[in-house]
């Protein structure tokens, strides 16, 4: 087995506090067969920043970052095949640290965000998520430290356009969900 690798490319000239995994998450667009990138900006005020690649053999290319105005930790992101859209849920930390998603779009190298929603009002130490190809819903798990304690929380949450709606929070389990 051969394996081969290319040379790495530098797709933002700032520091992206790339030593953290909860500072970033990819998904792979089947649709567009391009790479999405998320990832939290320290030179442009820690907001959520997003860029598209492209793989092609070895090498991958970048387009031009794009930011949404809202202060990010605790990356994760999922693809959402039926919508083909991106889905990126994160902590706001200028929001009392309440979770949020949001949905991407992409043509070309170009993302575009819809709006942020707000789908934890409490404070959202950790959290994933993940694609339903069954129910064609993406699927929100996270831990809640408000209002009483820590606490395991799920939303089913359904994409529509660059829109993302919720169904009712359910908790999975209170005996302090590891983060």
């Amino acid at each position: 087995m051969g394996a081969t690798a290319g040379t790495p490319v530098q797709f933002h000239p700032n520091n992206i506090d790339g030593y953290r995994a909860s500072y970033k998450a990819v998904v792979y667009d089947t649709a567009n067969n391009k790479i999405i990138q998320f990832y939290r900006d320290t030179a442009n005020s820690y907001y959520l920043t997003c860029v598209v690649g492209t793989v092609s053999g070895t090498s991958i290319s970048y387009g031009t970052p794009v930011a949404l105005s809202q202060n990010s930790y605790r990356l994760r992101a999922t693809y959402d095949t039926n919508s083909s859209r991106a889905v990126c849920i994160f902590r706001n930390d200028s929001a009392s640290d309440d979770g949020f998603a949001v949905v991407v779009s992409v043509s070309g190298t170009t993302p575009t965000f819809g709006t942020a929603v707000e789908f934890s009002d409490a404070n959202m130490n950790a959290g994933d998520c993940c694609f339903d190809s069954n129910s064609n819903k993406v699927v929100i798990a996270y831990k809640s430290s408000l209002p009483a304690g820590d606490t395991g929380k799920c939303r089913v949450a359904t994409v529509s356009g660059t829109s993302i709606s919720f169904g009712s929070e359910t908790t999975f389990t209170t005996n302090n969900p590891a983060d």
